[in-house]
């Protein structure tokens, strides 16, 4: 199935409306570094989503042209449409993994779940003290491009 060339102009995505989220995503990601809610590598993912699916809120997976990584996202992708989180594909993993090494350069110590290196599966869990405002941009967000007709954009976190 092809996209139509001629799409409906109210199902258009506005660039600046990406460029928001995309800024919104990458504080949501400071955020959830800081308070220890940021889990990163597959296979730290993967237990994570295996054990507590339901402290998850969201799954950020970054384009790659690896085969092998590729699968373990469609499986990942898959349950975490089966559990109800929110899936966020990214169009660079280099900017999340160079996002990810800034935050771990700042601060000494374990912030992060998993192997930091590994940023071909990050998830961000859900805050104890409740959504943040950009927690709830970024779920809106999400909401609002589900119900269009068309595939879920990739975002461009800045530099």
């Amino acid at each position: 199935m092809t996209l139509p060339d001629n799409m409906d102009k109210e199902n258009a995505i506005d660039a600046r409306r990406l460029k928001t989220m995309s800024h919104t995503l990458k504080t949501c990601i400071k955020q959830a570094f800081k308070r220890k809610g940021l889990t990163c590598g597959m296979t730290s993912c993967g237990e994570l989503l295996h054990r507590y699916p339901g402290t998850v809120m969201f799954c950020i997976l970054p384009s790659t042209d690896n085969v092998s990584v590729h699968i373990h996202q469609m499986l990942i992708q898959a349950f975490c449409r089966e559990n109800g989180i929110i899936i966020i594909e990214l169009d660079d993993e280099a900017k999340l993994a160079t996002l990810i090494s800034k935050l771990m350069d700042r601060i000494h110590g374990v912030r992060i779940l998993g192997n930091a290196d590994d940023t071909s599966c990050v998830l961000l869990q859900y805050p104890k003290q409740g959504y943040g405002n950009n927690d709830k941009k970024l779920i809106e967000f999400y909401e609002e491009m589900m119900r269009m007709s068309y595939p879920m954009p990739h975002l461009t976190l800045p530099d």
